[in-house]
């Protein structure tokens, strides 16, 4: 309950966020994201049992991968806005294609850098650590999508 209820306020929080996103209002969005970056930094560390030295060590690389994903989500952002304006104006298959496969590119990109990061992980944390930490990150992202999917219901039941 009492997880349910910080996530649900996480949300709160980063409801406007996200709807300044959709407006393209990135500066808007900081703020919200750091405050559940630093919640799932903190249930991280207790999840996973770290000790100070470990702590250091994982959220240095942490750190560091979260950057490079955000830049290769930003090139896949960049790709799809260029297949959006493509279909738009009705580009030929070859512009399609050239396009498509610069997508999977970045895709395989960001699976190399997630399997260098576990990788990198590895010279920290316990195989037994890394496992949870692989079921804490999908339990994070799926308990966070479900607390914002909660709070727009709440919202749109009181209009």
């Amino acid at each position: 309950m009492k997880t349910t209820l910080l996530i649900v306020v996480i949300a709160a929080c980063m409801l406007p966020a996200n709807m300044s996103a959709q407006m393209g209002r990135n500066r808007e969005q900081r703020p919200a994201f750091e405050r559940v970056e630093s919640l799932k930094k903190v249930r991280l560390m207790e999840a996973l049992k770290l000790d100070e030295n470990q702590s250091v060590k994982v959220f240095a690389r942490y750190n560091k991968h979260r950057e490079l994903m955000r830049s290769i989500e930003g090139e896949a952002g960049t790709l799809i806005e260029k297949l959006e304006g493509q279909i738009e104006a009705n580009a030929p298959d070859a512009e399609y294609k050239q396009t498509l496969s610069a997508l999977l590119d970045v895709d395989r990109k960001k699976h190399d850098a997630r399997a260098k990061y576990i990788g990198e992980l590895q010279d920290v944390l316990t195989p037994k650590q890394i496992a949870e930490y692989m079921v804490f990150e999908r339990n994070f992202a799926r308990d966070l999508r479900q607390a914002i999917h909660d709070v727009k219901s709440e919202k749109q039941k009181n209009r």
